[in-house]
């Protein structure tokens, strides 16, 4: 009874191959794919790669943060608590009083040592407002730059995805921001550039 968590949206392929009692292989391994969809209003994910590191799965690497703010955040609205989800609020409470609503977003996975994914997920976003997301390089453990990857699903649909932007120490990617309702993504990238804030630090924060 084998069991595999699937993190990260797409397609996933099983293969099982049987071995009879000479160990001698069945001439056809069996296969099953799977389609992972995720099913909430918004799903955001934030991904990794950081070629200094010479072993990704272990349990040292460069940490990144997905940070989704609500417009309600005092600018830039990053770490900004209550008004931003992120490892410090991962379950903020932005709308009803009601923690059962469904009107909140929340971080439900958060990757502190390297690759990800981190997972934000939005059942009932609230109508008027627009939402923004950022990556942030909290610390790069000395492995040097990462490659970032972002993903926005709506209602199961990919409808944004920046992929490899690199990313320093402590550096802000400001990634887009999507106005609810109607789901319309802005990039924030101007020109094809992408916009980073270098050594972006709160005060409240101690950072490595």
């Amino acid at each position: 009874t084998p069991t595999f968590q699937t993190n990260v949206a797409g397609v996933y392929t099983f293969r099982l191959t049987v071995l009879d009692e000479t160990g001698e292989a069945s001439c056809v391994p069996a296969e099953l794919s799977v389609y992972v969809v995720p099913d909430q209003a918004l799903h955001v994910e934030l991904l990794w790669s950081t070629p200094g590191d010479p072993d990704e799965s272990d349990e040292v690497g460069a940490d990144l943060d997905l940070h989704f703010v609500d417009p309600l955040a005092a600018p830039p609205g990053y770490f900004d608590i209550p008004f931003d989800c992120f490892w410090a609020n991962k379950q903020p409470n932005w709308g009803s009083i009601d923690a059962t609503a469904g009107d909140d977003p929340g971080l439900d996975l958060d990757d502190t040592d390297g690759r990800g994914p981190e997972n934000l997920n939005f059942d009932r976003p609230e109508e008027g407002k627009r939402y923004c997301l950022a990556a942030h390089v909290w610390d790069d453990r000395n492995f040097g730059p990462s490659h970032a990857t972002v993903r926005i699903y709506q209602h199961g649909n990919l409808t944004f995805e920046r992929t490899d932007v690199a990313l320093a120490k402590h550096d802000l990617w400001e990634v887009a921001c999507i106005a609810w309702p109607g789901a319309i993504v802005e990039d924030l990238a101007a020109g094809g550039t992408e916009k980073i804030t270098h050594d972006f630090m709160n005060a409240d924060f101690l950072q490595p």
